[in-house]
């Protein structure tokens, strides 16, 4: 073998290994993976049909990200012994080396590393695909299950013996849902979900002749259940925001709970009102109620979005790093020394608590520029 065949065979190589790169990485970004095979993953299990369909895939999955790293440590020796060719003697010797490398019995099973990139090629589009599918019986079991629970939320005062029976079926069913989601989904079609149209057609009925002009106070509750929600949403976002970031805008602090008490205690009224019969009454106050509850509602949303707007800055410092950083190794630049030391920096400050938004910045605007600077030598 030529010296310019270990080179193409080096570049091919390279160029397989980055596209299993991106595979892992968008692996990476799935739910599943972290559930199931995450550095954070718990003690879960996948049962029943789940398991019949995926198990094995997700087994070799595991066993491909081991391969990966043999494969990229194979290559990188071999392209260390390239680089550090003799120029005359010995060189034939580095180029058999070489070859035996990357052609020969050398994973640590006696393996050769084609056969093997092969197989884990194959064992990554796999796993991905369980993976996703995993992904998205999750989400659509979470979506018909919210869509009950949001429901009975809203008649938590109904009495009916067979709502009562469906909220406690619908506890017992949600422990299984992460280990079986293929086959939960069938059992909650097969049955559940026939029950809750059951009874919610039945408790609709009963309500239809229960009211009449009362959709008003009925959406006048929702809007209030939605403001003391996103009020408590925002106290928790504002405590993560004084915990993680600092050199950034003063936060935007939630309304008092204090201040949600009295448009409380006004709604109760109006519907005691309703109760008693007084339509008009209730009419009258209903709308200023609205008015009133809305606009709170809207100054709350704002002081949320401006809050969560800070934390999505340092994800979004974190993704731009760790793509230039990606870009550097790209381009074969990623051990630039001054390079090294920005991105060193950089993740420093980004993952400090709190993060200092204002270094942070500049310093992966300093990454940037000299990446830029690089590129345009190398080029």
């Amino acid at each position: 073998m030529t010296l310019d065949q270990i080179d193409q065979l080096l570049a091919e190589w390279q160029r397989r290994l980055d596209a299993a790169a991106q595979i892992v990485y968008d692996i990476h970004g799935l739910p599943a993976w972290e559930m199931l095979l995450g550095s954070g993953k718990s003690s879960l299990k996948l049962t029943g049909i789940t398991a019949a369909h995926y198990a094995a895939s997700i087994a070799a999955l595991e066993q491909a990200i081991q391969n990966y790293g043999l494969l990229s440590d194979l290559v990188g020796r071999a392209g260390d012994l390239r680089k550090n060719m003799p120029r005359l003697l010995g060189a034939g010797d580095r180029i058999d080396e070489i070859a035996r490398l990357l052609d020969g019995p050398s994973m640590p099973n006696g393996a050769r590393p084609i056969p093997a990139l092969k197989e884990m090629s194959e064992s990554f589009h796999k796993g991905q695909a369980a993976l996703a599918a995993i992904d998205a019986a999750w989400k659509r079991l979470d979506a018909k299950q919210k869509t009950i629970r949001t429901w009975l939320n809203t008649h938590t005062g109904e009495l009916a013996p067979t709502v009562a029976a469906l909220r406690a079926k619908l506890e017992a069913f949600k422990t299984r849902t992460f280990s079986d989601p293929l086959g939960s989904e069938t059992e909650f079609d097969s049955n559940i979900q026939p029950l809750f149209d059951q009874i919610r057609i039945a408790v609709e009925a009963l309500e239809n002749q229960r009211r009449h002009v009362h959709e008003t106070i009925a959406r006048a509750g929702e809007l209030f259940e939605h403001l003391r929600h996103i009020r408590l949403e925002n106290e928790a976002t504002l405590h993560e925001y004084k915990a993680k970031l600092s050199e950034c805008p003063p936060p935007a602090a939630p309304m008092p709970e204090e201040k949600l008490r009295p448009i409380a205690e006004s709604l109760d009224r109006l519907k005691a009102k309703l109760n008693e019969g007084a339509i008009d009454a209730v009419c009258a106050g209903i709308e200023p109620w609205l008015r009133t509850a809305s606009d709170l509602f809207t100054i709350e949303q704002r002081a949320l979005e401006t809050n969560r707007g800070q934390l999505d800055g340092r994800r979004e410092l974190r993704g731009r790093l760790s793509a230039m950083q990606a870009k550097a190794s790209s381009r074969g630049v990623s051990e630039d020394a001054g390079l090294t030391r920005l991105a060193v920096r950089a993740a420093e400050l980004l993952y400090a608590q709190p993060t200092p938004m204002r270094q942070a910045a500049d310093v992966v605007a300093q990454y940037e520029a000299s990446l830029r600077n690089l590129d345009r030598v190398t080029r």
